[in-house]
């Protein structure tokens, strides 16, 4: 027999996980490990010769290898059930993943026996071989990974930063890399920008353009040795080793916050998930709002476990309400259903010493990469979790080889993407394409009320796709009014709308029906079954809430050496006609260093006025650097928002400018 002909199924009885491939030359499953003292249902198909094989047998305990009893190969039996008719017995079409019911699965005009014969693929593309499916080289060591719209995003050490495209999962194709200044060690992303956490050198802001191409926009000095990243709209999140979380305005790489956690922890990760920052410390996980205006601790939990002697850093993923963080020998559970008040679940401890990530499906499946040892030593491949209907759980359920040093993971439409040390990046189906017709349930989630819907005016809004499939979801898209807004890959599924006006919405004018709008969503699974939400008509109500600063910059009783820029986040959208010089002014205290004196001062060498980031961010841009001294920004009504609600009273603050330089922006 030529082993590597010869296809296999193998089902996990117990959590019904199945895995597709071909045999190795040796007659080995391409599997690195079992789940112990497990039922298992092994089905052999030999398409060059139709002979088929079939074995049940128990994998061993733990740490011991399991011999597999050799199936027998032989001819089919003619009589054996055909239901599609096409010559394909439906036991043969079980190992193959096709449609027993359907001769020509993929819909391509020639039958599942024919394609098989010409040694075609029966399956149109759809994944069925689980493990590793393409491998990308990458000329670094890579470490970290982010996908999102199609684009892959690998960190690769002191080589820099790679970025692939992903379009179609199985073939990534490297779009170009960019070297960065320091040590790429996290990367995050977003439509069209790339930060990455980028060591002592701070943080790296790339845009990609038409074609992707990286190009650099900002190197910002962060203070520290930035290991982690996070992308929020137009603000990049860091967290350096010192303990200090700093915002980072990625339109201007402007250092517009920084935040000094209690203790100065040696920070680890940071995550975005709703409206919150995760931040996991070694010992500790803070949770930051990101809505209420300057960054602030609102709650924190001890986080047990340290670094492994590898020195990868510790990593977090949050999403349906928990938090996994990660420590060497396995990984806690927080529930944030409150984040105000975090709850420690039962921790996951193993005897392997090489944790490093772990991220949930959304479907009951945790893909994690670790390994026995958390040095270069050792296997490091990526294995499966059954985490459970409630996202709890911690059963083993398989190991999948990958051929270098698996270090991160991101799932992205189904697929995995492996950051694999010096043998690049990964494409790792890790589940069985969806073979069952059974398709995904969902619920629509906003951050506005859905029963009764309504909505204010002019407001930006988060929508979710409360998605879950018996195999896994593969993507959800939103619609508004009909028209697809956002499609987004990765659980926990969700997209941000901004609310049209009330002058705006259909029938307004004629007041034919209701100001509003419709939002709906759509969850498809890997096998391409999709589930629509009801379509759900949300009111729209005046905008009765005056718009509010969240953040300013620089901050109240900032000291800041120089300064080119100052900034005011708003809540909302404003009206740009209410944003005049006279109610966005700057003014300095003059040489007697004391506000509303007569030596106070306007200042009006401002090149730039302007509203950018969906209009919620006014800026102002200086012609030069401000002189030392005392200023006070003042920002007064009418400033206004989309529905004419103004500011609601003058807000003003004060900052000091040294006139010094602060060549790391360590504050």
């Amino acid at each position: 027999v030529d082993y590597t002909q010869v296809r296999f199924l193998l089902v996990d009885e117990e959590n019904n996980l199945e895995a597709r491939g071909t045999l190795r030359a040796d007659g080995r499953l391409p599997l690195a490990a079992l789940r112990p003292e497990t039922l298992y249902r092994l089905r052999l198909y030999d398409p060059s010769t139709g002979f088929y094989g079939r074995v049940t047998f128990r994998s061993a305990r733990t740490g011991v290898i399991t011999e597999l009893p050799l199936p027998m190969l032989a001819p089919l039996d003619p009589a054996e059930t055909d239901t599609d008719g096409e010559g394909l017995a439906d036991l043969a079409e079980e190992v193959l993943g096709t449609d027993p019911t359907l001769a020509d699965t993929d819909d391509d005009g020639i039958n599942d026996l024919a394609e098989v014969e010409q040694g075609t693929d029966p399956l149109g593309g759809l994944s069925v071989t689980t493990g590793v499916i393409a491998t990308l080289p990458l000329p670094g060591l890579a470490v970290d990974v982010a996908a999102f719209n199609d684009v892959a995003a690998v960190a690769l050490g002191t080589p820099g930063v790679a970025i692939a495209s992903v379009v179609q999962g199985r073939n990534p194709t490297l779009i170009g890399t960019f070297d960065t200044a320091g040590n790429a060690v996290g990367v995050a992303l977003d439509a069209g920008r790339v930060a990455v956490a980028d060591g002592v050198a701070g943080v790296a802001i790339l845009e990609l353009g038409k074609p992707l191409a990286p190009v650099l926009r900002h190197q910002v000095p962060a203070g520290g040795d930035v290991r982690a990243v996070a992308l929020r709209g137009p603000l990049v999140y860091a967290g350096t080793g010192n303990g200090s979380v700093v915002a980072i305005d990625a339109t201007t790489g402007t250092v517009v916050e920084r935040l000094r956690l209690p203790g100065n922890p040696n920070i680890q990760d940071v995550r975005i998930e709703g409206d919150l920052l995760f931040v996991l410390a070694v010992g500790r996980l803070f949770i930051l709002p990101l809505d209420d205006g300057e960054l602030r601790v609102l709650s924190s939990i001890d986080s047990p476990g340290s670094v492994g002697a590898g020195q990868i850093r510790l990593r977090l993923f949050a999403g349906g309400g928990l938090v996994y963080a990660i420590f060497t020998s396995g990984y806690n559970v927080f529930d944030v259903t409150d984040p105000s008040a975090p709850v420690a679940l039962p921790r996951n401890t193993t005897a392997q010493q090489g944790w490093k990530q772990i991220v949930s499906n959304g479907s009951g499946v945790g893909v994690a990469t670790v390994s026995p040892n958390s040095t270069a030593d050792g296997d490091h491949h990526v294995s499966l979790y059954n985490l459970g209907a409630d996202g709890r759980g911690t059963d083993f359920m398989a190991t999948l080889e990958t051929p270098g040093r698996a270090i991160a993971v991101a799932l992205y439409n189904g697929m995995a993407y492996v950051a694999d040390g010096l043998a690049g990046l990964q494409v790792v189906n890790y589940l069985a394409f969806d073979s069952q017709r059974q398709p995904p349930a969902i619920d629509l989630g906003a951050s506005f009320p859905l029963d009764p819907a309504q909505a204010e005016e002019g407001k930006i809004v988060r929508l979710t796709g409360l998605a879950r499939d018996d195999v896994q979801v593969r993507n959800v898209e939103f619609y508004v009014d009909g028209i697809r807004v956002a499609t987004d890959g990765s659980f926990p599924f969700s997209a941000f709308i901004t609310t049209p006006l009330i002058a705006a919405a259909p029938g307004a004018v004629l007041q034919a029906v209701p100001p509003g709008f419709t939002v709906r969503a759509r969850a498809t699974d890997t096998g391409g079954n999709s589930t629509w939400t009801d379509e759900i008509r949300v009111d729209l109500v005046p905008d009765a809430t005056p718009p509010r600063i969240v953040r300013r910059f620089p901050g109240p009783n900032a000291i800041v050496g120089t300064l080119e820029l100052v900034s005011v986040t708003f809540s909302e959208p404003l009206t740009a006609s209410t944003l005049l010089p006279d109610r966005f002014e700057v003014v300095h205290a003059g040489e007697d260093d004391q506000m509303n004196t007569d030596d106070d001062q306007v200042v009006s060498d401002f090149s730039t006025l302007d509203l950018i980031d969906d209009d919620t961010r006014a800026r102002h841009r200086l012609t030069g650097e401000l002189p030392t001294g005392r200023y006070e920004v003042r920002v007064t009504p009418p400033v206004a928002d989309l529905a004419g609600n103004p500011l609601a009273a003058p807000v003003t603050w004060t900052f000091f400018v040294l006139g010094e330089v602060d060549s790391d922006q360590d504050g």
